[in-house]
This record gives structure tokens, C-alpha cells and sequence, in this order.
């Protein structure tokens, strides 16, 4: 009983089944947010398609124009591709074409105040 912050109180996770919801493109995972600035925040979505073959999209939405950096790495940790630049305020999207070997991989969005990971799976 007391005054709380609703985003410190509610949070999804996968510890008991998998945090996950159905669209017409398949399986997308399942977040949260909280918004304080009216719609403008940034997000890292699911790439698609996932699993993929030759090449995926990876779309994030940017609360303003700035610069952001997108990092490819393997389970391992090792960097597989760094992708710099500058992105409009709102949805923008990057094709994924240079990852060559199977397996999983992690890709991170970074800019000002945001950080985001998601996994991949390519076949």
C-alpha cells in the first residue's frame, strides 16, 4: 500500500513461458514500455523475417533525428558488423545481408540514453 511508479511495478518475462505474441509475420517478442514524453521514445523491434536465410530488416524508432549505432555480434561476443549513422525521428530500417555463417546472433541498437538488445537466428 503506498504511492508507486507503475514502471517500476509491472515487467514481462519469459521465467515461466515465453514472453511472446502472434502477428501476421510470425512470432514477435513481447515489451513493455513505459512512455513519459507523449510517444517519443526509441525502441529496438524484432527483425524479420526470424530465423532467416539470406536477409533480415531491422527496424527501431528514434523519439528524435540523431545518430545511432547498430552492432552485429555472435554468441561469443565477437563483433561481426558495426552499421553508424544518422536516422530520422520516427521508424527506420536496416537490411541485414553480410552475415554469412549460420547460427545465432545478437544485434544491438545504441544511442543517446538508449541501449537495446535482440537476438537472431540465421539458417
Amino acid at each position: 500500500k503506498g504511492a508507486v511508479q507503475l514502471s517500476e511495478s509491472l515487467v514481462i518475462t519469459s521465467s515461466m513461458t515465453k514472453a511472446e505474441g502472434y502477428t501476421d509475420q510470425g512470432i514477435e517478442s513481447v515489451d513493455l514500455v513505459f512512455d513519459d514524453n507523449k510517444g517519443l521514445i526509441n525502441v529496438l523491434y524484432q527483425n524479420t523475417p526470424n530465423p532467416f536465410n539470406d536477409q533480415t530488416i531491422v527496424s527501431f524508432k528514434l523519439a528524435k533525428t540523431g545518430k545511432a549505432q547498430i552492432l552485429i555480434t555472435d554468441v561469443d561476443g565477437k563483433l561481426i558488423q558495426q552499421i553508424d549513422g544518422t536516422y530520422s525521428q520516427g521508424l527506420n530500417s536496416v537490411n541485414l545481408d553480410r552475415i554469412s555463417m549460420p547460427g545465432v546472433y545478437y544485434y544491438q541498437l545504441n544511442t543517446e540514453g538508449y541501449t537495446a538488445v535482440k537476438k537472431m537466428i540465421k539458417i
